[in-house]
């Protein structure tokens, strides 16, 4: 299960690296950064959606717990690679990198990196739901 979730990981970073790039070639010269990154979170929470939909029976997670622990898993593997991708490959400074991750000046990044934690429950929400709402008793 872990190895599984952590390849659909990889896909997911993959599928937003081509996701941003085309955002910035398409988008940023016609809409302007701030518009484009609204935009680029909603069509990116798609993405990731859809990918974690796709996979997650693939992965074996069948529990509720194991479904927001990859979720978590997911957010934090990707904070750890923006941030050190945004520092080490594109050299950008800290100050920068966490610009992209306040609230106070309406940025949804950190918005869309949140929303991510809850993926890989919904591609299993009927499942989940269920295993939530069991109050038999034994």
């Amino acid at each position: 299960m872990v190895v599984r979730s952590f390849l659909i990981w990889l896909a997911i970073i993959f599928a937003e690296i081509i996701h941003g790039v085309m955002r910035a070639v398409l988008l940023v010269p016609w809409l302007g950064e701030f518009r484009s990154n609204q935009i680029g979170v909603f069509t990116g929470s798609i993405i990731i959606f859809v990918i974690a939909w796709l996979s997650v029976r693939w992965i074996g997670a069948n529990r509720a717990i194991d479904l927001l622990s990859i979720g978590a898993i997911w957010v934090t593997l990707t904070l750890a690679f923006e941030l050190l991708f945004g520092r080490y490959v594109i050299g950008l400074d800290w100050e920068r990198i966490t610009a992209d991750y306040d609230l106070r000046p309406r940025r949804t990044d950190a918005t869309g990196t949140a929303m991510a934690w809850d993926y890989p429950v919904g591609g299993e929400q009927t499942e989940v739901i269920e295993s939530l709402t069991d109050c038999s008793l034994p």
